[in-house]
């Protein structure tokens, strides 16, 4: 009834032949009646807007409230598209183009030549993608005045939900598959209303087309209408140009406009996205502030969201400083297992812990229901190693009657399991099984825990007896099963129940051995001493299987041979590492050292890492000196490895209690009392020697050295004593804790004892009291040393001989 309200609008004599048109169509004058709705549609140019608005409305039928693209359940019948066809074919005339028509499915069905009849049969299906076609048709017409009938003015839009109008709807699909220049001049035809940039710019947005929304921003500054929302889906913009978010805030306020908590977001969104990361987000943080504009718990969610394995502890720290505040409140269980997500994922279990024991504190019950939370909640706790914590919140979760997914149930058997206690996991599983609701939880990832867990403890028996259970469950095994029981079988010495049995396990299951499967077996043949065996199956790993052995497959076998000074097959495989492309690194470097020196070869070590620093590009680090240093006290040479000392200091990597042990020890061997005594006030971080009176001297050499005519101390040691910067940087980051303390027992006794002996030869007490001096400091330094029995009764004879 609608068309006839509107036709009554009408003259008079369109009313009547608007009817006449109606009693020709329903009496089947089919040609006839064409040519007289043909003739209707053609009138002057005056009249026609106005008919065009009445078969719009007519158009509109019941797809008054469809968003793009949904059909109508029920077709339209013919009635509905009565003017349809006309406004369709002479658009199409208009534009003198129908290609765009011929296109679409529907509309490229119709021709000038099919009968009206055959036209509104196609029609009727066409839903709301007919009207969307004609405006585009409009639109390339050239017909602004059709367009801006079709979209406003006399005949205003409907709403169709979400507070989408028809002209976003249409704006909308014009952005997202027309150019910018069709998309301009629809929203010049149109009212300037900031809604439909929005719409316009949001569609380019998801599009990725930084420059067509740039178009369209400028164009809606130029007419002044840029309000809040619209800057809103401009930053969604420069999110895709990578723009700092602290310049579009000082142009936003510059404009005029106030930012609020959407503004805040989407600014803390854009500048974790930098290349800065959290980094970045600090300083904008305090340029909110300044406005007014607070953080709250959708600010700590855009921050943890952002949260990477890279990120550091401080980073958090501030995030939960932000949760703890006024403006946070309670937090909601989607806060919590957001910030446990991101501390487990950036292995920042600790600092997670610190926060909910703090937030627990007092009796107050951490409100999480959320299987998942939960398992992440169990999995935070095992990695800090706080098993009561675990068994809480496991109980937690029984108390409140919530059911664990198969995710809780994995969490909880692995953070017993590898806190040293796989019995207790192994009894979850069998309570697991127990329970017919949480039967199917149980799988391959569960038991694989718990074989672990026995495999690290060494109870290999228990892995074969959960093994057994695993057959007779039906649990089907995975290739990380097999995995963990060809690593047992690796450490426990029995490669012969692994190779062939559990290989043969895999094929039978239709399971192909992966690399970590091959590792597995060749560090076991290592282990074994069968090298040789361990070589040829890494060359049928490569020939059948089709994989590609990774570095720590080579560095495996490497060990291998190394462990029996093999050099010439450690040389192969090294060859054979690099025939196929993969890098060494600084473990492989490593190696090569330790290989050199079990096969006698220690200068072929230098060269070596000589050679692959060069070629790799890669700096030696704290394992790679240790082993060179190891490799010259050794061989006797002394002096050599306290060169590579003062290249690791020069190269500012810092010593460790190893580097120490065994310099000290190679001086003792060698009856280096100077050298002695220097390495041992490095790694105590004690400085240089002392004099007569106890006082630190600058000099670089011990007064008993002074008053004979051995060689000066060693230059390393000498200018470490000498500046305060570079024996800070000789001292390891323990202090002497990271020294073992008999070998600083047996320094001290050997110190003494020297002492004593030069007392004697030289009348020379100064070595004597060196060595008084340093077991004095290094007792205050470590007050749990205790020096050996021998150490003391030297330390009395040097205090009567003084």
């Amino acid at each position: 009834m609608e068309f006839v309200a509107d036709a009554i609008q009408g003259s008079l004599g369109e009313i009547l032949l608007f009817a006449l048109a109606i009693v020709l169509h329903f009496a089947a004058f089919g040609k006839h009646s064409t040519r007289l709705r043909l003739w209707y549609t053609g009138a002057n140019e005056a009249q026609k807007h106005q008919k065009l608005s009445v078969r719009t409305r007519v158009w509109e039928g019941r797809d008054g409230g469809k968003a793009v693209g949904d059909r109508d359940p029920s077709p339209r019948t013919p009635t509905d598209t009565y003017f349809l066809a006309p406004a369709l074919l002479e658009l199409l005339k208009e534009s003198g183009d129908d290609s765009a028509a011929k296109d679409d499915p529907v509309f490229g069905k119709i021709s000038a030549k099919q009968t009206d009849s055959e036209i509104k049969e196609i029609l009727a299906a066409a839903g709301m993608a007919s009207e969307m076609l004609v405006l585009e048709l409009a639109l390339r017409a050239g017909r602004r005045d059709v367009l801006r009938r079709l979209l406003s003015g006399a005949d205003p839009l409907t709403e169709v939900g979400n507070g989408k109008t028809r002209e976003t709807i249409f704006l909308k699909r014009l952005a997202r598959k027309g150019p910018v220049s069709d998309v301009l001049l629809c929203l010049q035809a149109l009212s300037p209303k900031s809604a439909n940039y929005v719409a316009a710019l949001d569609t380019f947005v998801e599009r990725k087309d930084a420059a067509s929304g740039q178009m369209v921003f400028d164009t809606a500054n130029e007419l002044k209408i840029v309000d809040l929302s619209l800057y809103h889906s401009f930053i969604k913009l420069q999110a895709l140009q990578k723009s700092s978010a602290g310049t579009i805030l000082k142009d936003l306020t510059a404009s005029g406009l106030q930012p609020n908590h959407t503004t805040m977001h989407l600014l803390v969104d854009l500048a974790c996205k930098g290349s800065g990361g959290l980094d970045s987000v600090w300083k904008l943080m305090e340029e909110l502030k300044s406005i007014g504009l607070q953080p709250n718990q959708i600010t700590c969610c855009i921050l943890l969201k952002a949260v990477q394995k890279a990120t550091s502890a401080a980073q958090i720290e501030r995030i939960i400083q932000i949760l703890n505040s006024p403006e946070c409140g309670d937090l909601d269980e989607v806060l919590i297992a957001s910030l446990i997500d991101a501390c487990v994922s950036a292995g920042l279990c600790d600092v997670l812990v610190r926060f909910l024991r703090k937030r627990t504190s007092g009796g107050k019950a951490l409100q999480v229901k959320c299987p998942h939370t939960i398992g992440s909640l169990i999995r935070a706790y095992g990695a800090v190693g706080d098993l009561d914590a675990v068994w809480a919140a496991w109980r937690e979760m029984k108390r409140v009657h919530a059911m664990p997914s198969k995710v809780t149930l994995g969490c909880m058997v692995e953070a017993l399991a590898s806190n040293g206690d796989p019995e207790a996991a192994y009894e979850i599983i069998r309570q697991a099984l127990a329970n017919p609701q949480t039967r199917e939880l149980v799988n391959a990832v569960g038991y694989g825990s718990v074989l672990k867990g026995f495999c690290h403890n060494q109870q290999f028996d228990r892995v074969w007896d959960v093994q057994e259970e695993m057959v007779k469950q039906q649990v089907t095994f995975s290739v990380s099963t097999f995995n963990v029981l060809i690593d047992a079988c690796a450490r426990s010495g029995q490669m012969t129940r692994a190779a062939a049995p559990l290989l043969k396990q895999m094929c039978d299951q239709g399971l192909q051995p992966n690399l970590i499967t091959y590792g597995s077996l060749i560090k076991g043949y290592c282990a074994e001493n069968q090298q040789e065996k361990a070589w040829q199956l890494l060359q049928d790993m490569k020939q059948s299987s089709g994989l590609r052995p990774d570095e720590v497959t080579y560095n495996t076998l490497l060990d291998g041979f190394a462990k029996v000074g093999q050099f010439d097959r450690g040389m192969a495989v090294l060859a054979d590492m690099r025939a196929s492309g993969v890098v060494p690194s600084n473990y492989t470097l490593s190696l090569l050292v330790k290989l050199a020196n079990r096969s006698k070869r220690p200068a072929k070590a230098f060269e070596l890492v000589e050679e692959l620093t060069r070629e790799f590009g890669l700096r030696p680090n704290i394992h790679v000196y240790n082993n060179l240093i190891h490799a010259c006290t050794q061989n006797g040479d002394l002096q050599r490895a306290l060169d590579v000392f003062g290249t690791m200091l020069g190269e500012r990597v810092r010593p460790d209690g190893r580097s120490y042990s065994v310099l000290l020890r190679s001086c003792i061997g060698k009856r280096a009392t100077c050298e002695a005594a220097a390495l041992l006030r490095l790694g105590a971080g004690l400085g240089g020697a002392s004099d007569s009176t106890g006082e630190k001297t600058s000099s670089p050499s011990p007064p008993w050295r002074r008053k004979t005519s051995e060689p000066e101390l060693h230059p390393a040691l000498a200018a470490a004593l000498k500046e305060s910067s570079r024996s800070a940087a000789a001292t390891p980051k323990e202090g002497i804790k990271a020294l073992l303390k008999d070998v600083v027992s047996e320094v001290l006794e050997f110190l003494l004892s020297e002492g004593l002996r030069v007392q004697k030869q030289r009348d020379c007490d100064s070595l004597q009291q060196e060595a008084l001096f340093l077991a004095k400091e290094i007792r205050a330094a470590v007050p749990g040393l205790h020096l050996s029995h021998d150490a003391m009764r030297l330390a009395s004879m040097a205090l009567a001989t003084l």
